[in-house]
């Protein structure tokens, strides 16, 4: 729901955005039907706009803790095993190196040249390791269709 209200938000902000999501909705889903999960494939743009929006929403600060499984070395640190792990996300999102002008709500940083998602490894509004439950997983895969379904609606 976070995702969505900010989604919202953002597009609200910027009319050129939700302009551009609305086409691309209208184009893929058209206004008969529902969107599902196989339309986020040719949705490009409205893939963009949400992990954008999660970028820089920066819904969850500070990473759910972790911890080591084994001894590891880290920037020249030694984590022994079982060390608690927190991962400061607002950093990462915010780091220049990955993505140029973070202040900036540019939904286009995570298309190619072509237009197609391209998906930043650094990009990680949740949390850092591997995503183990069903509903996170969930989440990862719905937030497409959670977005999309409400802009659908929005009048022109």
């Amino acid at each position: 729901m976070t995702t969505l209200r900010w989604g919202l938000l953002f597009m609200l902000k910027y009319p050129h955005v939700l302009r551009r999501v609305q086409a691309e909705i209208d184009d893929v889903i058209g206004r008969g039907r529902l969107p599902c999960m196989a339309d986020q494939d040719n949705m490009p743009y409205t893939r963009a706009t949400i992990t954008e929006v999660q970028r820089v929403a920066d819904i969850v600060p500070l990473s759910v803790p972790h911890r080591t499984t084994t001894e590891l070395q880290l920037g020249g640190y030694v984590i022994p095993a079982g060390t608690a792990i927190l991962a400061n996300l607002t950093a990462i999102l915010n780091d220049p190196k990955h993505f140029p002008e973070p202040e900036k709500f540019r939904p286009e940083r995570h298309l190619d040249e072509r237009g197609d998602f391209v998906k930043n490894q650094a990009l990680i509004p949740f949390s850092i390791g591997e995503i183990t439950c069903t509903a996170a997983r969930w989440r990862h895969q719905g937030k497409e269709n959670t977005v999309t379904s409400p802009v659908k609606r929005l009048q022109r």
